[in-house]
């Protein structure tokens, strides 16, 4: 990301406007590993002993019992204290218990929760950047939402609506031969024909009213073809509360051509 240069009294009023996100650390969102969050499960893991699950007395018409080797992968299902509870696949009939720490289940969820707060310091520089070329462009530099409300754990809110008013129906800008209309948007910085989209629910799991962010559009190509291109962040759920996802949408003409998901 080419980042755009301002004054330093603009940088101040920026940053204000967009702090970067405080969190509590991933002993406390999973009270020292004892209470690892609900949403998790189920939850692909290995085991780190022979695990063998047991046959009971209606089932010993099937090939049992079974036996999982150290570093083989289980479904874990629950936590009960500093016991998991796993089933040897998605959907088998057969449970075992197995101690928390002899499974990967740190690793898997320390994943999870990094990704959650580079999401969040991502959307952050982003948010920063769009309003200082929002300013060097002439135009208001915050817009598209308020600034971003970072959760995690026992602190999750349903997420943080726009405030964004509803889009217009201001027509698109100068016409590029190449790249077609300037995409028309609102007071808000909100690109009308892709705020419409989401409105109309045609993108999955990206919902209007956890949009926190508008890019400004930007000449590009994809597949080729040359496109306006705007970035859009939205909240979408997760093990720890919300956490922000961006999309790429390609516009021609007023248009939206295609659109993809992005974690750069």
């Amino acid at each position: 990301m080419e980042l755009e240069k301002v004054p330093l009294e603009v940088e101040k009023a920026i940053s204000a406007k967009y702090p970067f996100p405080t969190f509590p650390s991933l002993h406390e969102a999973v009270k020292n590993w004892s209470n690892i969050p609900g949403k998790i499960f189920p939850l692909d893991v290995n085991v780190q002993k022979e695990l063998v699950f047991k046959v009971t007395g209606d089932d010993k018409g099937d090939k049992l019992p079974i036996t999982i080797p150290a570093g083989g992968g289980v479904v874990a299902m629950r936590q009960e204290g500093s016991m998991l509870y796993v089933l040897q696949g998605r959907t088998s009939r057969y449970e075992a218990r197995v101690p928390l720490f002899q499974t990967n289940i740190r690793d898997v969820v320390s994943e999870l929760y990094n990704l959650n707060v580079n999401a969040w310091f991502r959307l952050t520089y982003k948010l920063r950047n769009d309003a200082r070329a929002r300013y060097n462009a002439g135009l208001p530099a915050f817009a598209g939402g308020p600034a971003p409300t970072a959760v995690l754990a026992s602190n999750t809110p349903k997420g943080t609506p726009s405030t964004s008013t509803q889009p217009s129906n201001k027509p698109g800008g100068p016409v590029d031969p190449v790249y077609g209309a300037t995409p028309g948007t609102n007071s808000k910085g909100e690109v009308t024909c892709v705020a419409n989209d989401i409105r109309a629910n045609k993108f999955k799991d990206c919902q209007y009213q956890f949009i926190q962010r508008w890019g400004v559009p930007k000449k590009g190509r994809f597949k080729g073809k040359p496109l306006w291109v705007v970035e859009v962040g939205y909240q979408v759920d997760s093990i720890f509360g919300r956490f922000p996802q961006e999309a790429r949408f390609y516009i021609r003409n007023e248009r939206v051509e295609d659109w993809e998901v992005i974690d750069d």
